[in-house]
């Protein structure tokens, strides 16, 4: 049997370098899943709001409040109305930590109508017409 030249040498020690870094790489990736699992987690969270319907108003309005000690972001309130098969939609950048919002638009919430609250990295809050006392 030949031995090996100094090529074939350099390429399977390159080979094994390659290898070894894979493994490594590999065994970090599973200390950190075993020891830091929520950075590879999916919050599944409903977005921390609460709403109300101001009694000053005659129920045009929607307040969303933010229960959230972090801000919230990219949030989108949506009323359906599954009879008409109707829905409307608002969109607000930014909601700080216990920060409230007034939301006014030409739809007034009906029985069997429901709201949803969604946030970037939250699942939606969904609120029904019967929460608000409105049979």
């Amino acid at each position: 049997m030949k031995p090996f030249r100094r090529s074939q040498r350099r390429r399977a020690f390159g080979l094994i370098k390659f290898l070894c870094l894979i493994a490594m790489l590999g065994i970090v990736v599973w200390v950190v899943w075993i020891f830091k699992p929520e950075l590879f987690r999916v919050q599944h969270v409903q977005t921390p709001v609460s709403a109300d319907i101001p009694d000053s108003f005659d129920g045009t309005v929607l307040r969303i409040q933010s229960e959230s000690e972090k801000t919230l972001e990219k949030i989108v309130v949506t009323v359906f109305d599954p009879k008409l098969n109707k829905q409307a939609k608002y969109k607000i950048d930014r909601l700080e930590p216990e920060e409230a919002i007034d939301i006014g638009w030409e739809w007034e919430l009906k029985p069997g109508e429901h709201i949803e609250v969604d946030a970037e990295g939250y699942l939606p809050m969904a609120f029904s017409a019967k929460q608000f006392g409105i049979q």
